[in-house]
């Protein structure tokens, strides 16, 4: 997945979905979270999966900035915090603003 990140982003994407997951760790997965961040003028969106909580599914759980997981199901929204202007599911992206 790295090299696939790496070609696409090598050749001008400024929007890249990944639309698959993998279970993991933080630590097992850190170099993709570093190629995903180190992109920082890509936006990337990934998949969460299907999954229940607690399960940890990567990319979607990088914590990067310029990434912003999906899903499906409401019971497999990322164990994140979201922030105003945050991405959201289910199945869409939704922009969510802060009146003012």
């Amino acid at each position: 997945m790295i090299e696939a990140i790496e070609w696409a982003a090598g050749r001008g994407a400024r929007v890249v979905h990944l639309g698959l997951g993998f279970r993991g760790t933080r630590s097992e997965h850190a170099e993709l979270c570093a190629t995903i961040r180190k992109h920082w003028n890509v936006l990337f969106f990934a998949s969460a999966g299907n999954f229940p909580r607690p399960t940890e599914v990567y990319p979607a759980n990088c914590r990067v900035p310029n990434l912003h997981p999906t899903w499906a199901n409401p019971a497999s929204r990322p164990l994140v915090e979201l922030a105003p202007n945050e991405v959201l599911g289910p199945g869409m992206a939704r922009l969510i603003t802060k009146e003012h």
